[in-house]
């Protein structure tokens, strides 16, 4: 048995590792997808919960100036 690559051993072997490569590509690109939605939702969550505050913001202020008018 020959212990040496051949020339068309090395071809398969750059072919297989070209294969590999692109596999490791989809999936990682698969990967990064699956974050970029993730993020996009906590985006989301983010707003609504700063609307919810500015909203409790506002109520609270109202409330404060009702009672600073019936101290008077």
């Amino acid at each position: 048995m020959d212990e040496y690559a051949t020339k068309k051993d090395l071809e398969g072997f750059k072919e297989d590792i070209k294969q590999y490569m692109g596999i490791l590509a989809e999936d990682f690109q698969h990967k990064l997808d699956f974050v970029i939605d993730g993020q996009e939702d906590i985006k989301k969550e983010v707003k609504e919960i700063h609307k919810e505050l500015v909203a409790h913001r506002d109520n609270t202020e109202i409330h404060a100036q009702q009672a600073k008018r019936k101290r008077k």
